[in-house]
């Protein structure tokens, strides 16, 4: 969740010149979410309430990270 905080708050506050520092927090939210989440789509934690919150997280930073390029 840091990290998707982390990529929220830089997409909606457009920062520039932050292009390296995006990517890698990109990458390590894409490695985290690999060591999280099964290949069925189920989550480590084993809770559906848990898997919405994040899945719904993961949308909305998603969605602003497009709106933000």
């Amino acid at each position: 969740m840091n990290l998707l905080q982390f990529l929220l708050t830089i997409a909606s506050f457009n920062f520039e010149n932050d292009t390296e520092e995006w990517q890698y927090y990109q990458n390590e939210l894409l490695s985290e979410l690999n060591k999280q989440f099964y290949k069925d789509g189920t989550n480590f934690e084993g809770s559906s309430h848990y898997s919405a919150f994040v899945t719904e997280a993961l949308i909305i930073c998603r969605l602003s990270m497009r709106r933000n390029g």
